[in-house]
């Protein structure tokens, strides 16, 4: 039994593959998305526009408004969605697939006043893209004792 090959100098009987991978999402910086979102006169006034600014206030400064694709104009429900599930909380959030120059980071705190990335208590359990621009992020953290509290933080990777 002899079988052709697909391609040109190819192996009969097999099926040959390219694979593309996907290509890297890009996005705003958050200047570009701070002048599309506000107008002229907004944007003149740091205290609706600017990165700490909350004109909306809803709670997420204008950088948290950019980093999960929320409205910084419109009040927006608890960005997380946050379930016990034995020992264990499990994670969800929409986010922006792409963040030039920031990270989101789950941290967590004892106290509400020291904060530290969850680093190894966290597992990714999974991301799944909604659209272009934004993907929702699944993360199961191992808490464990004792009580912890839990927050996004957005670092700023090249300031």
């Amino acid at each position: 039994n002899w079988a052709l090959s697909e391609k040109d100098q190819g192996s009969p009987g097999v099926v040959d593959l390219t694979v593309n991978p996907e290509p890297e999402p890009t996005g705003p910086t958050f200047a570009e998305w701070r002048s599309t979102v506000f107008t002229a006169d907004q944007l003149a006034d740091e205290t609706i526009s600017g990165p700490l600014a909350n004109p909306d206030g809803d709670d997420l400064n204008n950088q948290l408004e950019y980093a999960l694709g929320t409205s910084p104009l419109t009040g927006n429900g608890v960005p997380l969605a946050i379930e016990r599930v034995g020992p264990d909380v499990s994670v969800d959030y929409e986010r922006r697939r792409a963040l030039p120059g920031f990270t989101l980071t789950l941290e967590t705190s004892v106290d509400l006043r020291s904060w530290e990335a969850a680093g190894g208590l966290v597992t990714e359990t999974g991301t799944a893209v909604i659209d272009d621009t934004r993907e929702r992020v699944g993360l199961t953290l191992s808490i464990g004792a004792p009580m912890r509290y839990l927050r996004l933080a957005l670092v700023e990777t090249n300031p």
